[in-house]
């Protein structure tokens, strides 16, 4: 790429004002790394972008600062002469590339709310360091997410290479809760990269119910005074959630069945149905 350094469209000032050159050239140009076409200096192109410790023309070193000449001449029948002004170019270390997670680096992914397609998390990469650096990046999924387990389902979730999204690829509804994790990155158009891994909890078979799947039949205490619960054998409280056959439907209707137990029980009365709840 051709960087525009300075134009020059005037040249030699005399009694009556600044009159247009006539032509300009670069008189000194030591590092090579600048040319000039009619009246426009530009910086040329380089052809190493990848170097660290640069030598070759048009491809600058962070730090270093590189002078040029260019000289005008302006001829005619009332001003003739030659006009010389020395410029010089710094070069300045771009920032290696980082990024972050929009979500975080640890996320959860849920069976009914994660839809192929769906986007659980963004690459937000930090390149540019100021309004003039033009460097760009490319998304790069490095590694991951491994296979899942007991349905050895691979790349259940991907890098979009296009904007840096984290998206679900594949149906999760049958698949088993399970952790997995991907190695991102982003690289830089020196090749200078940078990863950080993301690790995703895929909750995809509610296996184990909860407090929120206790569902009260409104027994309460009245000193003995009301009865309307009924006597022995009557259900109290049970658990109310989906069988795990209805999670496992292609896998044996035996393994996966659930044994309730009391962990604690300050209730002599009460008892648990351990194939139930």
């Amino acid at each position: 790429m051709f960087t525009l350094l300075f134009s020059y469209s005037r040249c030699i000032q005399i009694d009556h004002g600044t009159h247009t050159c006539d032509n300009c050239w670069l008189s000194s140009n030591p590092s090579g790394h600048f040319s000039l076409d009619s009246f426009t200096v530009s910086k040329i192109e380089c052809s190493d972008k990848y170097c660290a410790s640069c030598t070759e023309n048009g491809c600058l070193n962070g730090g270093q600062t590189y002078s040029y000449i260019v000289t005008c001449e302006k001829t005619g029948y009332d001003s003739t002469g030659q006009h010389s002004g020395t410029y010089s170019l710094t070069a300045q270390n771009a920032a290696a590339p980082n990024f972050t997670y929009s979500a975080g680096s640890s996320i959860a992914v849920f069976k009914a709310t994660g839809g192929v397609g769906t986007v659980i998390n963004t690459i937000q990469a930090t390149v540019q360091d100021n309004p003039e650096d033009f460097d760009t990046i490319t998304y790069v999924q490095n590694s991951g997410p491994a296979a899942s387990f007991i349905h050895s389902t691979a790349d259940l979730f991907y890098l979009d290479t296009n904007n840096g999204q984290v998206k679900v690829l594949k149906d999760l509804s049958s698949e088993f809760s399970y952790y997995y994790s991907m190695n991102l990155c982003v690289t830089d158009r020196r090749n200078r990269q940078v990863c950080h891994v993301l690790s995703i909890t895929l909750h995809a078979c509610f296996q184990t119910p909860n407090c929120t799947d206790l569902q009260d039949t409104n027994l309460h205490d009245t000193f003995g005074t009301y009865t309307g619960h009924g006597g022995a054998s009557n259900v109290v409280f049970q658990m109310v959630y989906p069988q795990p056959n209805q999670h496992f439907d292609d896998f044996s209707a035996t393994w996966h069945d659930l044994t309730w137990s009391f962990d604690s029980n300050e209730f002599p009365e009460a008892a648990i149905d351990s194939d139930t709840g």
